[in-house]
């Protein structure tokens, strides 16, 4: 027992390290931080791993192998562990469920080229077409071209198509249904039991609702205030750097003369003296500074970044 229990601890350890869980970790960690839930899928895929030339026994019957028949050899794929991060924005359960266990259905959305799509599922290829996916987020930059209607977006995700993946609780147990596009190409009993292939991470709960909060949901107001109150500066930054000009009428002086150029000279006409004068620039109001803190420590503290953490000595420690 001993020997078998280091055994499975070392191959959980080979494994944690083949499947980089770590940077997963990271990676749903971070999406729970942020939005409250983070999610990883740990599954079997059956297309992955090195490739094993076994027999096919197909068609062959046994007085066949008796009277030494030749077995023809075929190639097939030994299969692998695959571990995920799921987005939360890709990640369905059901609404009535406050946690994944007792969820009646659980699934999530992912985007493949079609190409991949047709070779995973032959027999469905000729009636597989290209949807573009149907949320854009999945890359920054894509969603920024598709925003600015740029035309390299239809260009880039030309050739996408989602693939959705669903388990729904039977009776004692589980279907899995996955559809590309608008096809069912898989729907099968799921090959994990009573339970959703899916790890859940949550930050704050919601009380009566699965969906949990993160500490950007938290830190929104004083950000808010924050981003506020630097707007103001910066708007009170620019005016007081370029203020309005107080050009009497009869001076002569063109709009476009009027500039905040360092050193630039303006012509009027000096008839009766008619000024030109830029007026003073306002200076900020007190105590903007110290609201900008305020809204910064409320942030600190809400999100749990203390002095510690940002490599700051607390007050009253010098070591």
């Amino acid at each position: 027992d001993r020997q078998a229990a280091r055994g499975s601890d070392k191959l959980l350890e080979y494994l944690w390290h083949e499947q980089e869980m770590p940077e997963l970790l990271d990676e749903a960690i971070m999406w729970m931080l942020v939005t409250g839930r983070g999610f990883l899928r740990v599954g079997w895929d059956s297309n992955a791993g090195p490739d094993l030339e076994l027999p096919n026994y197909e068609g062959i019957s046994m007085d066949m192998l008796m009277g030494g028949a030749n077995v023809p050899m075929e190639f097939m794929s030994m299969g692998e562990i695959v571990t995920d991060v799921i987005p939360p924005f890709n990640m369905h359960v059901d609404p009535s469920a406050t946690s994944i266990s007792k969820a009646r259905w659980a699934g999530d959305e992912a985007y493949m080229h079609v190409e991949e799509a047709k070779n995973r599922w032959p027999d469905f290829a000729d009636k597989m077409t290209p949807d573009g996916g149907q949320d854009v987020y999945y890359n920054y930059a894509r969603r920024l071209l598709y925003e600015s209607d740029s035309k390299q977006t239809s260009q880039d995700i030309q050739d996408v198509i989602t693939v959705k993946t669903l388990y729904v609780r039977e009776g004692n147990g589980v279907r899995k249904l996955v559809i590309a596009g608008n096809i069912v190409v898989e729907d099968i009993d799921s090959p994990f039991g009573r339970k959703f292939p899916y790890v859940d991470f949550l930050c704050f709960r919601n009380p009566g609702s699965y969906w949990g909060q993160g500490l950007v949901n938290l830190a929104r107001n004083a950000q808010t205030s924050f981003n506020r109150a630097r707007s103001t500066f910066m708007e009170m930054m620019k005016k007081t750097g370029n203020p309005q000009w107080l050009v009497a009428k009869g001076a002569g002086v063109k709009q476009q003369d009027l500039t905040d150029e360092p050193g630039g000279v303006i012509h009027y006409n000096p008839i009766g003296m008619a000024p030109v004068t830029q007026l003073p620039g306002v200076q900020p109001p007190p105590g903007w500074q110290q609201l900008m803190s305020i809204d910064l420590q409320d942030m600190r503290d809400q999100m749990g970044i203390l002095d510690v953490l940002r490599g700051d000595n607390p007050p009253g420690v010098r070591s």
